[in-house]
């Protein structure tokens, strides 16, 4: 058994906590050598794409395989549910296998739908008035009855969003004598292996799993979201070699798992003293958020209302989850809160943290490196945002402005983080400024759409990521050693950004943003 008193190592004892040894997968990374599941070559194999259904949903009604079979290299055409997949000596064959296919699919019945539908239905859904799960404290219902006060309310929306990943999914995959071997990255090996086992009709013991690194992941990779692992066995089985199957990006495109387009209507409530006495978010979406709807800010009575919606579209989790709506939802109001009270965003903050708390430490010295308060040159703005996920707290404070051509401009970001402790320094500061580009990058013009059913976005020429020379603007990545107990920090610093730069452009403009992205609305 376990024994009974452990006594951890002290803090002045650490040999490698709190340094940054080198990292050792970067040189292959750099040189080109660093193997991928889309670069896995191994004896006889195959390779295979494959075209699926337009709409999510829809099934396989027809196709004529003849065109593809006629085009050099090609040597199968399977057809699945929902997608047909073309069988070559290499993947350009059997791209223009698929691309010469002309198969029909249905709709499963979701034709109509688009992302304006989806805000509707939403919409509606709120509106009736019955949550499907609900918490927090106090009365909210008498304090906004109470009008000695102010009220303040708001909608706010944001859209689905996709991993785009550097690489496509691929995945390799073997069935012989009724063993079967794959080759992947994905986020857990033991889950795809169970997976695998369960789409051949194999006992987990007859599956092998060869794991290789991921070109990006971003929650995309979780094997319970990836139909690949499916697919792939599918055609093994159909198929005397290995067959490695690609998803061109196209496909990768339509048929995510998106972060759930959603959206909030949050109302609040200022006291005569211009402290708020009662807060609401009332937000739809997939899945319940309650762990990441709750903040840190001393209210006597809040409520989180969800109201679960569905589309037709594989929802999944995108780097830092719901946390990544909720900050920007949470901070977003707090600060019209803060502007209806007449009063500076980061000192209305201040005043709902507890005395002598993480989070009031964070904020501080966030607002400090960041020179709250300093002049700013005419038409530029800071904003501010605090955000707890993963048990990190992170507070950003970003300078922007708006050209005269109504592009948002990004000049500068300060990031404090407590992690409670920080194990490897450059990687923690690497994360965390990686996080806040991601988050910038969805801010200003990331978005999914769908049109009769179908995802229109279908390459990074209509999904534009910033590119490498955005994060010179993140200059200062500040870690506090609080002692308290470790959290993540992959994904906390995603969530403070996007609320932290429509703030600034509000300070900036006077214009609040409460729809992402930010593109086309200055």
């Amino acid at each position: 058994g376990m024994p009974s008193g452990v006594s951890l190592k002290a803090a002045k004892d650490y040999k490698l906590i709190g340094k940054s040894p080198a990292r050792l997968d970067i040189p292959a990374k750099v040189d080109g050598s660093a193997r991928y599941g889309i670069d896995v070559i191994v004896p006889e194999m195959r390779v295979a794409t494959l075209i699926m259904a337009p709409v999510r949903g829809g099934k396989l009604e027809s196709v004529d395989d003849k065109p593809a079979l006629a085009v050099p290299g090609v040597e199968r055409v399977i057809r699945l549910d929902d997608a047909v997949v073309v069988v070559a000596n290499g993947y350009w064959p059997a791209r223009k296998g698929v691309l010469a296919l002309a198969p029909k699919f249905g709709d499963g019945g979701h034709g109509a739908l688009d992302s304006a539908a989806v805000h509707a239905a939403q919409d509606k859904l709120r509106a009736g008035g019955k949550p499907d799960n609900s918490g927090g404290s106090g009365d909210v219902d008498a304090a906004f009855a109470d009008k000695s006060g102010s009220m303040v309310e708001a909608d706010y929306r944001v859209p689905f969003l996709h991993h785009a990943m550097m690489e496509p999914f691929a995945m390799t995959a073997h069935y012989n004598a009724g063993k079967l071997e794959v080759w992947v990255g994905l986020q857990d090996p033991l889950a795809v292996r169970k997976m695998a086992a369960k789409a051949a009709g194999l006992s987990e013991d007859d599956v092998t799993v060869h794991t290789t690194i991921m070109g990006g992941g971003f929650g995309r990779r979780f094997p319970e979201k990836c139909e690949i692992i499916g697919q792939a066995v599918a055609v093994a089985k159909q198929c005397p070699w290995p067959v490695k199957l690609i998803w061109s990006r196209e496909e990768e495109f339509t048929h995510g798992t998106y972060r759930p387009q959603s959206s909030a209507h949050l109302k609040a409530t200022l006291g005569k003293d211009k402290r708020l006495t009662a807060w609401r978010n009332d937000y739809v979406q997939g899945d319940d958020a309650e762990q990441e709807t709750h903040f840190s800010y001393q209210i006597a009575a809040t409520s989180r209302r969800h109201f679960k919606y569905q589309s037709n579209q594989n929802d999944g989790p995108w780097r830092s989850v719901n946390s990544t709506q909720q900050g920007f939802y949470n901070e977003s109001f707090i600060d019209e809160m803060a502007h209806a009270a007449g009063e500076d965003p980061y000192q209305f903050r201040r005043k709902h943290l507890a005395p002598g708390s993480r989070h009031l430490a964070v904020l501080d010295e966030a607002a400090k490196r960041a020179g709250w308060g300093s002049p700013l040159p005419q038409g530029t703005g800071r904003g501010i945002a605090l955000v707890e996920s993963f048990n990190t707290i992170v507070a950003e404070v970003i300078e922007a402005s708006v050209d005269p051509d109504g592009k948002p401009r990004v000049h500068k970001v300060t990031a404090v983080v407590d992690c409670g402790t920080t194990v490897n320094p450059r990687n923690a500061e690497a994360q965390v400024m990686g996080g806040i580009v991601m988050a910038l990058s969805v801010a200003l013009g990331e978005e999914i759409t769908l049109d009769k059913g179908a995802v229109v976005q279908s390459n990074f020429s209509d999904y534009p990521i910033l590119k490498l020379a955005a994060p010179r603007a993140v200059t200062d990545v500040h870690s506090i050693e609080s002692g308290a107990p470790m959290g993540g920090i992959g994904e906390p610093g995603v969530p403070p950004a996007p609320p932290a730069l429509t703030n600034a452009l509000f300070a900036a403009t006077g214009k609040r943003v409460r729809q992402l992205p930010i593109k086309d609305q200055f």
